[in-house]
């Protein structure tokens, strides 16, 4: 059993026990529901910062095939991200172009680099925002990235990072 294997269990065995201690959310009041919902959620964005740490691996890093797609006979790196998930591979690609722009990479050269947007990589690795609204911001930002300035492009990340 690996290390990750490992700890997905245990991170599994929490959230059962999150589970049976909901009972009837029915029941509760409306303060510990609210609260409830906010917790709950947080966990499902730190299991999208999860899935984004493993997609990373699927990334092609200027490669024709990424080397964990190919260990595994796939055809792409989305291909074997949704074979391994049992996800689509529209939503392995998603996952992938996340991981590509939150993840550290390496140039030409094989110096490492800093995430593309580095305070939404860390926000997401925080649980403080999920994939979907993620996924819009570097949408965004990728659209301007040519016309704005660095600073801009920074300020504009941090202020869609902060709403």
């Amino acid at each position: 059993m690996t290390r990750i294997t490992e700890l997905t269990e245990t991170a599994a065995d929490a959230l059962v026990s999150v589970l049976a201690g909901l009972g009837h959310v029915d029941a509760i009041p409306a303060a510990e529901w609210a609260e409830s919902v906010a917790e709950v959620e947080r966990l499902g964005r730190l299991a999208d910062a999860a899935r984004v740490a493993v997609a990373a691996a699927a990334v092609s890093a200027g490669r024709s095939l990424p080397a964990a797609a190919e260990a595994i006979g796939a055809r792409s790196g989305a291909d074997a991200l949704a074979g391994c998930a049992g996800i689509s591979e529209p939503e392995a690609r998603r996952r992938i172009a996340l991981a590509d722009a939150l993840t550290p990479g390496s140039s030409m050269t094989g110096a490492a680099t800093p995430e593309r947007f580095e305070m939404l990589a860390a926000s997401v690795r925080e649980g403080l925002i999920g994939l979907e609204a993620a996924l819009t911001i570097v949408r965004e930002l990728d659209a301007v990235r040519i016309r704005a300035t660095a600073d801009d492009l920074v300020a504009a990340e941090l202020g869609l990072v902060t709403l």
